[in-house]
């Protein structure tokens, strides 16, 4: 079994890394603690991109409960956000 990510960045596939957002991940337990993708977070998520993977330079996926970043930012950035279901078993 694979190690599992300290951070939200899950790893880099191809031209694209992704990271999850959850509650805990960011070691806050509070309803935004490190579910929303602001400024820091993608700090946060950035360096980790640069521990692991220096000369990355393309997309970046991030899922999580909301986004407080611009849309120009987010293009601008180069990032591609969704939104994660707070229920996936009530949606059937």
């Amino acid at each position: 079994m694979g190690d599992v990510p300290a951070g939200p960045l899950l790893g880099v596939h191809g031209e694209r890394a992704v990271a999850l957002l959850y509650n805990g991940i960011l070691k806050d337990r509070s309803p935004g603690g490190g579910n929303v993708l602001t400024r820091a977070v993608l700090k946060l998520i950035r360096d980790d991109l640069a521990a692991a993977a220096p000369d990355f330079g393309d997309d970046l996926a991030v899922y999580g409960a909301a986004c407080r970043l611009s849309e120009a930012t987010l293009k601008d950035q180069g990032i591609l956000f969704r939104q994660t279901p707070y229920d996936i078993s009530a949606r059937t």
